[in-house]
Protein backbone atom coordinates (compact mmCIF):
# COMPACT_ATOMS: atom_id res chain seq x y z
CA UNK A 1 0.00 0.00 0.00
CA UNK A 2 1.07 3.60 -0.54
CA UNK A 3 1.27 4.42 3.18
CA UNK A 4 3.59 1.50 3.86
CA UNK A 5 5.82 2.19 0.86
CA UNK A 6 6.44 5.82 1.90
CA UNK A 7 6.90 5.12 5.62
CA UNK A 8 10.70 5.20 5.60
CA UNK A 9 10.96 8.23 3.33
CA UNK A 10 8.25 10.61 4.48
CA UNK A 11 6.17 11.67 7.42
CA UNK A 12 2.54 10.81 6.76
CA UNK A 13 -0.30 12.32 8.76
CA UNK A 14 -3.33 10.05 8.97
CA UNK A 15 -6.44 11.52 10.52
CA UNK A 16 -8.99 8.83 11.32
CA UNK A 17 -11.41 7.53 13.91
CA UNK A 18 -10.64 3.95 12.87
CA UNK A 19 -8.31 2.99 15.70
CA UNK A 20 -7.51 -0.57 14.53
CA UNK A 21 -6.18 1.00 11.31
CA UNK A 22 -3.95 3.31 13.37
CA UNK A 23 -2.63 0.41 15.43
CA UNK A 24 -1.82 -1.52 12.27
CA UNK A 25 -0.28 1.26 10.14
CA UNK A 26 1.28 3.82 12.46
CA UNK A 27 4.40 3.98 14.59
CA UNK A 28 3.22 6.98 16.60
CA UNK A 29 -0.17 8.18 17.77
CA UNK A 30 -1.28 11.71 18.52
CA UNK A 31 -4.71 12.02 20.09
CA UNK A 32 -6.52 15.33 19.76
CA UNK A 33 -9.48 16.01 22.04
CA UNK A 34 -11.56 19.12 21.39
CA UNK A 35 -8.68 20.78 19.54
CA UNK A 36 -6.01 19.95 22.14
CA UNK A 37 -3.25 17.34 21.91
CA UNK A 38 -3.83 15.03 24.89
CA UNK A 39 -1.42 12.24 23.90
CA UNK A 40 1.65 12.07 21.68
CA UNK A 41 3.45 8.76 21.97
CA UNK A 42 4.94 5.89 19.99
CA UNK A 43 2.52 2.97 19.66
CA UNK A 44 5.12 0.80 21.42
CA UNK A 45 4.84 2.96 24.57
CA UNK A 46 1.16 2.14 25.07
CA UNK A 47 1.09 -0.25 28.03
CA UNK A 48 0.99 -3.97 27.21
CA UNK A 49 -2.52 -5.35 27.33
CA UNK A 50 -4.04 -1.93 26.61
CA UNK A 51 -5.81 -1.56 23.28
CA UNK A 52 -5.59 1.69 21.37
CA UNK A 53 -9.33 2.11 22.03
CA UNK A 54 -8.73 1.83 25.80
CA UNK A 55 -5.80 4.26 25.58
CA UNK A 56 -7.98 6.72 23.64
CA UNK A 57 -10.79 6.55 26.21
CA UNK A 58 -8.36 6.93 29.11
CA UNK A 59 -6.55 9.93 27.66
CA UNK A 60 -9.65 11.77 26.51
CA UNK A 61 -11.48 11.08 29.79
CA UNK A 62 -8.48 12.28 31.80
CA UNK A 63 -8.30 15.44 29.67
CA UNK A 64 -12.01 16.09 30.17
CA UNK A 65 -11.73 15.57 33.95
CA UNK A 66 -8.69 17.84 34.12
CA UNK A 67 -10.46 20.65 32.24
CA UNK A 68 -13.65 20.21 34.28
CA UNK A 69 -11.57 20.66 37.45
CA UNK A 70 -10.14 23.89 36.04
CA UNK A 71 -6.76 22.49 34.99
Amino acid sequence: NLTGSLAGERTIVLSTHILPEVAQLCKRVIIVNEGRIVADTPITKIPDGTSLEEFFIKTTSADYAKRAAGG
